[in-house]
């Protein structure tokens, strides 16, 4: 009762953005929920002492919702907020309760955090991190999702290759810039480490000494992703 008696005055404050009161709105929920469910249970066993026969009807809202049970479209509607936000907010709760806080305290907004939570989580940690450091999120979550697939890969190399190969097969990560000569789309950089023309071309498949042309046959082909 006294979480929810705050919450409910909490909701009021204007300095605080959709987001934020998002996190408290479903917080208000929750506290609703718990009261209504607790208030069923009483009833529920006050009914068993008196040794009254519980009637189909009771034993019904005994069991299943009330209809003044508080939904997430009713907190919403009171509380003037997109009944999704509620929606992200739960969710968020559920998956990664950590950055409920982060929400609360407006250093991210919901959509962000949901984009945080989907990482694993030390990935996530070092994108939060980077954001107390004062990274922006967007370039906080691709920088520490850019480390996490470089050690994946780093993790996978493969072995050096011994003899010589009539074929060749070949995705390499090529560093390369858009028609527009910007990095804005897509660009292969913002998700691994790439190499350039002369990167790829003194390249020794895995960690090896020789090169890809040393390992090529005399009469061989290299099938190339470009």
């Amino acid at each position: 009762d006294a979480k929810l008696w705050i919450g409910e005055r909490q909701l009021g404050r204007r300095n605080l953005s959709d987001d934020q009161r998002s996190i408290i709105a479903n917080e208000v929920r929750e506290c609703k929920s718990a009261i209504e469910k607790k208030e069923r249970a009483l009833k529920a066993r006050a009914s068993v002492k008196s040794r009254n026969p519980v009637s189909p009807d009771l034993r019904a809202k005994s069991t299943h919702k009330s209809e003044k049970e508080p939904t997430r479209a009713a907190v919403a509607k009171e509380a003037k907020l997109p009944e999704r936000k509620i929606r992200l907010a739960q969710q968020l709760k559920k998956t990664a309760p950590d950055l409920v806080e982060k929400v609360r305290s407006g250093d991210v907004s919901l959509v962000e955090a949901g984009k945080l939570s989907r990482l694993s989580e030390d990935t996530r940690k070092a994108a939060v991190e980077a954001i107390e450091g004062g990274s922006d999120v967007r370039s906080a979550i691709r920088t520490a999702k850019k480390k996490e697939y470089n050690d994946v890969v780093a993790a996978a190399n493969p072995k050096a290759l011994d003899g010589t190969y009539r074929i060749l097969y070949a995705d390499p990560p090529w560093k390369y810039i858009g028609l527009n000569q910007a990095d804005e789309y897509g660009h292969a950089e913002r998700h691994y480490n790439c190499l350039d023309d002369e990167q790829l071309k003194a390249y020794k498949p895995g960690g090896g000494s020789r090169t890809v042309k040393d390992i090529a046959g005399k009469d061989s082909v290299l099938f190339l992703w470009v």
